[in-house]
């Protein structure tokens, strides 16, 4: 399969499939089967998990993102799906929500450099502040050297449940 077939989200709505798409999306179903079996016996460990898949899982419930979508094609992982520390929460959460001009989600003050209290004021060809997650994707998709610079994320306050692992 190529890869532009993989990422092509309408691709996989086409029917008849072809051999070929038939024959990766079962070695796919094989593959995460595996990992299930795998990983079953640890999910006991994290508390969160089930709300954290539900909050990624319903990023773009309301409608389809656009295709091929920098914020989004990416390997990181989009903020606020992780659960947040208590203190995080008591130091942002009243400040209140800003939405990132990359991915549109409403966000709180922890997932910008930016801060809230100050008015953010747009430069000349600017659409607003992007979160940490969209400042990396873009970084990335406009550097040629595209490799991951962990120094450049937001550093994360774990909860006790995924210190450690």
């Amino acid at each position: 399969m190529l890869r532009k077939q993989i990422q092509d989200r309408d691709f996989w709505l086409r029917r008849p499939m072809t051999f070929s798409a038939l024959d990766f999306s079962s070695f796919k179903i094989v593959q995460l089967e595996a990992l299930y079996k795998h990983y079953l016996e640890a999910l006991y460990k994290y508390s969160h998990i089930m709300a954290e898949s539900e909050r990624y899982l319903d990023m773009y419930n309301d409608e389809r993102p656009p295709p091929r979508a920098w914020f989004i094609d990416n390997d990181i992982l989009p903020q606020e799906i992780l659960e947040r520390s208590p203190e995080l929460i008591r130091q942002n959460d009243l400040l209140g929500l800003r939405t990132c001009a990359g991915c549109r989600r409403e966000l709180h003050q922890d997932s910008f450099s930016d801060s809230f209290r100050r008015r953010w004021t747009l430069r000349l060809g600017e659409h607003g502040r992007l979160c940490y997650t969209c400042q990396e994707a873009r970084r990335r998709a406009t550097t040629v050297d595209a490799r991951p610079s962990v120094y450049r994320l937001r550093p994360v306050i774990a909860t006790e449940e995924y210190q450690g692992v």
